[in-house]
């Protein structure tokens, strides 16, 4: 017996066809639901375009109501959590220099390839999510 997937769009929601899996996202709420047809979760999801960011520049995402800093160092993307974890702050509005953002608050210094905290009151290290990249598409491992 083979299973059937009925999936309602309405005017409220966007339906993405993305190959062998889809992405339905509420308009309103902006929370998506994600669906792979061939095992498994799907963790992979693009993001943003690789032509919007450039070297030394970074973005600020909500990606499944997470936000997400997309930073290029030296032509490799790097995400990380962009949420200082010691106080509600921004990382993406913090000061960037070489691989490590300032947390615009209290100066808490996290470096953006590792998440690892280099000083200051972060509390902890943050989130990292793996990047990959298929043609402009910068896709985003949400596991």
């Amino acid at each position: 017996m083979e299973e059937a997937l009925v999936v309602v769009v309405t005017k409220s929601t966007q339906l993405i066809d993305m190959g062998c899996s889809w992405r339905l996202t509420c308009l309103h709420t902006k929370k998506c639901f994600y669906s792979e047809f061939f095992g498994g979760e799907m963790s992979w999801m693009p993001v943003c375009k690789l032509s919007a960011i450039s070297d030394g520049e970074h973005l600020a995402l909500n990606v499944e109501g997470k936000a997400v800093g997309i930073f290029m160092i030296e032509g490799q993307l790097h995400a990380i959590e962009d949420i200082c974890p010691h106080a509600y702050a921004l990382l993406s509005e913090g000061f960037v220099e070489g691989r490590t953002v300032e947390c615009p608050l209290h100066e808490a210094i996290f470096d953006i390839p590792t998440g690892k905290l280099q000083s200051g009151p972060g509390c902890r290290d943050l989130n990292t999510y793996e990047v990959r990249v298929e043609g402009d598409d910068v896709l985003l491992h949400m596991a």
